[in-house]
């Protein structure tokens, strides 16, 4: 049941993110309070305990990466959601998967304007080279960030896979 719960709030969170690059506070603060639920009927009040202990330092570990404008705050408070379902250690075996995934994306986005440039300088179009990848949908309002969104729900279906032993 949580699992299901966890993919759809993460598949809501991927659409919103993807349209808008904003994950609704709504959607993570009914995400807190399934957790809170979850872990009272699982664990019981230790659990709960337990729960917002994972919220509160998944929150306070990525705080200073929000400052930096490193991970926007809608991904780590999504990252608290699943910290708070599942604990912090669930939640780092999916960031471990989460940031190859998008370091593999990123490299292939580097790549690929690279190649572009040289193909514009082979063929001498030098005016359009400031661009960059500013119209690509996995990318921002300024085109130079990556949307983490769908990362972490590929991140938790790998992780979800592999303990149900689909997959390694």
């Amino acid at each position: 049941m949580r699992e299901i719960f966890l993919l759809l709030l993460l598949g809501g969170a991927v659409c919103r993110d993807v349209r808008e690059q904003k994950i609704s506070n709504k959607l993570i603060a009914a995400g807190w309070m399934a957790a809170v639920i979850f872990r009272f009927v699982s664990e019981g009040f230790l659990g709960v305990l337990g729960g917002a202990a994972a919220v509160i330092l998944t929150i306070a570990l990525f705080f200073p990466f929000f400052c930096c404008k490193g991970i926007g705050a809608g991904d780590i408070k999504l990252w608290s959601v699943i910290a708070g379902l599942y604990g912090v250690y669930f939640l780092f075996e999916v960031l471990a998967v989460l940031f190859v995934l998008a370091g593999i994306y990123a490299l292939m986005r580097i790549l690929r304007e690279w190649f572009l440039r040289q193909r514009f300088r082979y063929a001498g179009g030098e005016p359009a080279l400031g661009r960059g990848l500013q119209g690509s949908r996995m990318t921002g309002k300024k085109g130079r960030f990556i949307i983490l969104a769908p990362f972490t729900l590929m991140g938790v279906i790998l992780v979800f896979l592999e303990r149900w032993g689909q997959i390694c």
